[in-house]
């Protein structure tokens, strides 16, 4: 039986996950700290992340081997 990498894959998304959420928070708090307003840009980041956030939440990651990709 292979080996399962499963754990492995979770611990690279949530490192993802969490490095992009500290860049967020980061860029929303300097631009309160230089009282720079929110431009579209920061909107969009936010409501990309969030829609990230939800698919990583709320759906299970499904893996398959390269050959069943190419099938496709």
């Amino acid at each position: 039986m292979g080996h399962n990498r499963q754990p492995e894959l979770y611990a690279a998304a949530l490192i993802t996950c969490t490095v992009a959420a500290v860049a967020l928070v980061a860029r929303l708090v300097a631009r309160r700290q230089t009282s720079h307003p929110l431009v579209w840009e920061d909107v969009l980041a936010a409501i990309a992340f969030a829609c990230v956030l939800d698919i990583a939440l709320t759906q299970d990651l499904q893996f398959c081997s390269p050959l069943e990709v190419l099938s496709l």
